[in-house]
């Protein structure tokens, strides 16, 4: 049976075939190198990550973004630029395996920045997931399609929490040699750069049926 590595790896090129700075998914390239510019003001920064999460899916009607602007991303911004979290910014597998702790310290502090602005008062991990993916690349994305494929191979919980990005880390190990194989392949495309969590993230979400 062929794995979800292997599938991802049998339709790069198709993945990839018209991809380019006008693509949805460049939106991740944007993000990311924006925030690591150190020349750009915070403003400039929440600037770009709500664009992001707009291509991404999360500013859409009925969710609790599309009823504010960028500005409430402010304060996130400020958060993810403590020194203190500086080593989750687009990390190596081990990095994550031995910070796991600090990544949930991040995602508390994320959720308690935005609460205020939500109704109901719950902001969905998901949401925040993507916000780490997008800006420091050290977690997946824990949407409806990268879930459902959690689900069905058993690789870690469909839970951002701990013992998933522990199992995350895990599998990545158990498939090391693959995994950064096909890492090279990716950032041979158009991509520039793959972080392991942003690779991990491509291969649960290209495993999805989408259909």
């Amino acid at each position: 049976m062929e794995s979800i590595i292997q599938k991802l790896e049998a339709n790069i090129e198709t993945i990839f075939k018209s991809f380019d700075d006008k693509s949805r998914g460049y939106a991740w390239y944007d993000l990311n190198d924006a925030f690591g510019n150190k020349s750009l003001s915070e403003d400039q920064k929440a600037k770009e990550l709500f664009i992001y999460l707009a291509n991404w899916g999360m500013v859409a009607r009925g969710s609790f973004l599309m009823k504010h602007t960028w500005r409430i991303l402010k304060p996130v911004i400020e958060i993810l630029s403590k020194p203190e979290y500086k080593e989750l910014r687009n990390p190596e597998i081990e990095t994550v395996e031995k910070s796991i702790d600090l990544l949930i310290e991040l995602r508390d502090e994320i959720y308690k920045s935005l609460r205020p602005y939500h109704d109901d008062k719950t902001v969905s991990y998901t949401l925040i997931s993507k916000i780490l993916l997008g800006t420091l690349g050290c977690t997946i994305a824990y949407d409806r399609n990268v879930k459902i494929v959690l689900s069905a191979t058993g690789i870690a919980s469909k839970k951002f929490e701990p013992d998933s990005i522990n199992s995350l880390c895990e599998y990545y190990n158990q498939n090391k040699t693959e995994l950064e194989t096909l890492r090279k392949k990716v950032e041979k495309m158009p991509c520039k750069k793959c972080p392991s969590f942003k690779l991990l993230d491509l291969v649960l979400w290209s495993a999805a049926d989408k259909n």
